[in-house]
């Protein structure tokens, strides 16, 4: 575990916990606005506790709909049932959640939930490259096909 004065003030450190959180927070709210979902991220740590504005993070980034979360969790039991259905939810999608616990996410662990914004960004990544090879072999298919077609 890095002690406090590796992350500040060390040249090699590319930057620091506070410009983690900020860029995971920019990032994550960039989605929720596109979505035009009504709340936003303003404290990391506290706001995905409850699984709820979790959930809408990760289904605006996914555009895919999470079944079966509370809207409105009663207890701790069922914040961190959201957090396990967010976390399911995006195994099933192939995001890497390992080492990831609902209970450290609900607890406000920094590392676990940098970590699954993370995983959450880097298949975003993967799915914008996959888009665009997609849309690169389409239209280079295009003109074949439609050059073919006119000679049927």
């Amino acid at each position: 575990m890095a002690s406090h004065e590796e992350y500040h003030g060390q040249s090699f450190q590319p930057r620091t916990v506070e410009e983690t959180i900020k860029i995971y927070t920019d990032w994550a709210n960039h989605y929720l606005e596109k979505a035009r979902n009504k709340r936003f991220i303003s404290d990391l740590q506290q706001d995905v506790s409850d699984g709820v504005l979790l959930a809408d993070v990760i289904e605006a980034v996914t555009n895919e709909k999470i079944r079966e979360i509370k809207s409105k969790p009663k207890n701790t039991a069922q914040m961190v049932e959201n957090i396990n259905t967010c976390l399911t939810f995006l195994a099933n999608l192939g995001v890497s959640v390992e080492g990831l616990s609902a209970k450290d996410i609900k607890d406000g662990n920094l590392k676990a939930i940098l970590g699954l914004f993370f995983s959450l960004s880097r298949y975003k990544q993967q799915q914008k490259s996959q888009l665009k090879q997609e849309q690169n072999k389409a239209h280079s298919g295009e003109t074949t096909h439609s050059g073919s077609s006119k000679n049927q």
